[in-house]
């Protein structure tokens, strides 16, 4: 499965392409692209976009780097940018008003947030497809927000555990379903640009954010594969599976 986004040099075709769809999935994938210029290189009003305010304000760890990787991902987003401001306004005023836009995860994410648990078991099992790579990764950060919904009081400390090991793995997992995680990729330049996350692919870089005793290598390797198995199995999947009892 490839992935549209991921190492397009132009992403104003992308989002051309694909935001008219029936399809919310390939709308998410145009949102997607439009996510990656909006609000990063938003201009303000009557100036040209640009993304030296961006590289002026890095501090000098991986300042070479990250203002590479900033060109790069201006160079992709330049033709969706030249609209003008008004005109990046009202798109996304516009995406933001169907809530389909956003990735299941996030809005998952938010509805247990918000309590809304009859919400819940279906963005999850729509965001655990083998269909929409991106949805899987939108997912990490959940199990660890469901481990301390089950037990607001006291989370149990192995469940804890185990949640963020999860929530660590689902990146990967998207990556492994086609995700493109290459260390050009645009996730791998976000996290160069934006976190000077600036070395290997999107996984060691996601793996380097993580701080040290936080999870383990090894068990997050076993959640992964976990994971993996379950989606590639084709069937419904839900909160119980993604974070066992």
């Amino acid at each position: 499965m490839t992935d549209p986004v991921g190492s397009a040099p132009d992403l104003n075709r992308v989002f051309e392409d694909y935001i008219g769809s029936g399809d919310p999935r390939r709308r998410r994938t145009a949102v997607r692209a439009f996510e990656a210029c909006v609000p990063a290189f938003l201009p303000g009003a009557e100036q040209a976009p640009s993304p030296e305010p961006l590289i002026e304000a890095l501090p000098p760890g991986h300042r070479t780097e990250r203002e590479a990787a900033y060109r790069s991902l201006f160079a992709r987003c330049h033709r969706l940018l030249a609209g003008g401001r008004a005109s990046l306004d009202d798109t996304l005023q516009t995406l933001q008003r169907d809530p389909q836009n956003e990735a299941p995860g996030l809005r998952a994410q938010e509805a247990l947030l918000a309590g809304r648990f009859d919400r819940v078991e279906p963005l999850v099992a729509e965001a655990l497809s083998i269909s929409d790579p991106a949805a899987v990764a939108s997912l990490s950060g959940i199990a660890a927000r469901i481990a301390r919904s089950r037990q607001p009081d006291s989370a149990d400390a192995a469940m804890l555990q185990r949640a963020h090991e999860i929530d660590a793995a689902l990146p990967w997992v998207a990556c492994d379903l086609g995700l493109d995680c290459s260390a050009q990729s645009m996730w791998a330049l976000q996290l160069c640009a934006t976190e000077g996350l600036c070395e290997g692919d999107v996984s060691a870089r996601l793996m380097a954010r993580i701080s040290p005793g936080t999870v383990d290598s090894g068990a997050v390797q076993q959640q992964r594969l976990r994971l993996l198995g379950l989606i590639r199995s084709g069937r419904t999947l839900g909160t119980a599976d993604l974070l066992p009892r």
